[in-house]
């Protein structure tokens, strides 16, 4: 199945998004080392899908590739075998072994208070996490031009605040908002500006008004985001793109 080509710039602020976003999970570990991990996986799976959606009209092939190039750069990364052997190719041991790791790193979280000391399976399930958050977000607004609706998963890392209320870094809640209207504007076809200009143009407009809401220290300015963005997207998403 294909689709209209998106800009390769919509994969770069969906991962640009993905990576400021992952700075509300900070507070939660003592140290942040762990983004450096984050943004090495993250540039290697962008590159991957951008390559792949430049020769293809292919709305599943890019996402296919980015997975694919995740798993190839996590299992050198995160793979290690019952004697501690480190595996370099994703063999279905390898694998096999990955899960493992990110098995332990999900056991370990829940039992540790934060914040939590880094360790190895909890790093694989942090970058897991981002990519996740990553390839769902670039498929809803490159291969279906649902921006809006990937803005909803670019909340995900920031559901703790949400319900814990939490202190978490509000630049990178700006900064992840700022990217997502972004790439609102950058999927608009001149078509579709012709004749959806005042309903995405309101929606715009909204956004930006929201944005004190964003940055409000309670819980009920990152709830108000999450009915923002569905409002968005029975703006600017038509029901045929699905």
């Amino acid at each position: 199945m294909s689709g209209q080509r998106t800009p390769w710039t919509v994969t770069a602020l969906m991962a640009a998004a993905t990576f400021t976003s992952m700075f509300a999970l900070t507070t939660l570990m003592d140290s942040q080392s762990w983004l450096r991990t984050v943004l090495l996986v993250l540039l290697v799976v962008t590159a991957a899908d951008a390559a792949v959606r430049a020769v293809t009209r292919s709305r599943f092939l890019p996402t296919a590739a980015a997975l694919g190039a995740a798993i190839i750069v996590m299992v050198p990364l995160f793979a290690v075998d019952e004697l501690g052997g480190k595996h370099l190719l994703p063999t279905p041991s390898a694998l096999g072994d990955l899960w493992q790791a990110l098995l332990d790193g999900a056991t370990y979280a829940a039992a540790s208070p934060a914040p939590a000391q880094l360790t190895t399976p909890l790093v694989a399930l942090l970058t897991a996490f981002a990519v996740v958050v990553f390839i769902v977000a670039d498929h809803l607004a490159a291969s279906w031009r649902a921006v809006a609706v990937s803005g909803i998963v670019l909340l995900m890392p920031w559901t703790p605040a949400i319900f814990l209320q939490y202190r978490v870094p509000m630049w990178a809640f700006f900064i992840t908002a700022a990217l997502w209207l972004i790439a609102m504007g950058a999927t608009r076809s001149p078509a579709a500006a012709s004749h959806r200009s005042q309903p995405l143009g309101g929606a715009l407009v909204a956004s930006v008004a929201a944005l004190p809401a964003l940055l409000s220290p309670g819980a009920t300015g990152p709830r108000a985001v999450v009915r923002h963005l569905l409002v968005c997207r029975q703006r600017t998403v038509p029901a045929s793109s699905f």
